[in-house]
């Protein structure tokens, strides 16, 4: 009998040491996990971290929560600037329409004329010169062949007096001057020597025709 007893009564006390070395045992964990609900941030905070960083994932990494606006560059090429040639070659013509006008009636004053024949052989000096320009930049086959000026039409006109033709002529020539200054700035180095060369002559033209 107590052979038959004693092994019972070993294992009943091992399996009882056993139960006590489980529950004191630091290998298990003992401690009750919170869930996400029972945590100290809530449910909220948990929901509101999770979609947090489901919006970052989708937004490219980027923070949707910044103030900060979002600065895009655009590149665009400049627009050339606007070559002033032909532009310099209208004016001169038709000056120089005027000057032709302005002989015709300054005729009979002989100081006036006198000064109106040179001004008029500068300014058809310059007309050659920037006619010679075009054709010279100007494909023959692109088209854009300067037109001759057309005539302007005739009309019976009282003749002016020879100081309104020649304060006329003056103001043709500030006004050339002033185009031929502001060319020289927006052109090629050729063009803006052949423009500021003009530009001194008008302003030779100026100080001729100021009144005495």
């Amino acid at each position: 009998m107590d052979r038959v007893c004693r092994p019972l009564v070993e294992r009943q006390r091992t399996a009882q040491l056993f139960r006590v070395g489980y529950r004191g045992s630091n290998a298990w964990n003992d401690v009750r996990v919170q869930s996400p609900a029972s945590s100290p941030f809530g449910r909220r905070a948990f929901l509101t971290g999770i979609g947090g960083t489901a919006l970052v994932a989708v937004t490219g990494c980027a923070n949707p929560f910044s103030s900060a606006p979002t600065t895009r560059t655009v590149t665009s090429d400049a627009p050339r600037p606007v070559d002033p040639l032909m532009t310099l070659l209208a004016t001169t013509r038709l000056h120089l329409a005027r000057i032709d006008t302005g002989l015709i009636d300054i005729a009979a004053d002989p100081a006036g004329l006198a000064i109106l024949t040179l001004i008029r052989s500068d300014r058809a000096a310059h007309l050659a010169a920037l006619e010679a320009e075009v054709a010279r930049t100007t494909s023959p086959t692109s088209g854009s062949a300067v037109a001759p000026p057309t005539a302007a039409p005739t009309a019976t006109v009282p003749t002016p007096a020879a100081a309104d033709i020649l304060s006329l002529v003056l103001g043709d020539c500030v006004t050339a001057q002033t185009q031929f200054r502001d060319g020289v700035q927006s052109t090629s180095r050729y063009r803006a020597a052949l423009f500021g060369s003009i530009s001194a002559c008008l302003a030779t033209h100026r100080l001729v025709l100021q009144p005495s």
